[in-house]
């Protein structure tokens, strides 16, 4: 549940899902009536644009569960 995302080797986001600052977030944005996001914890992971063309490159995933 815990989430950290980084852009160009800088972390831009570190939450943990179901936090007050997640909750707060959450309520704030375009996301906020669709009930099922991010209420899961396993499943696809989703890549989005906002409305231009995008690509994505060198998309790394790595499994943490295991060491």
């Amino acid at each position: 549940k815990h989430i950290q995302h980084f852009v160009n080797g800088t972390k831009v986001v570190d939450v943990t899902l179901g936090s007050p600052e997640w909750n707060d977030a959450l309520a704030k944005s375009k996301f906020k009536t669709s009930k099922l996001f991010a209420s899961k914890e396993a499943g696809h992971i989703g890549l989005q644009d906002h409305g231009g063309k995008i690509y994505f490159r060198n998309v790394k995933l790595r499994d943490l569960t295991t060491k």
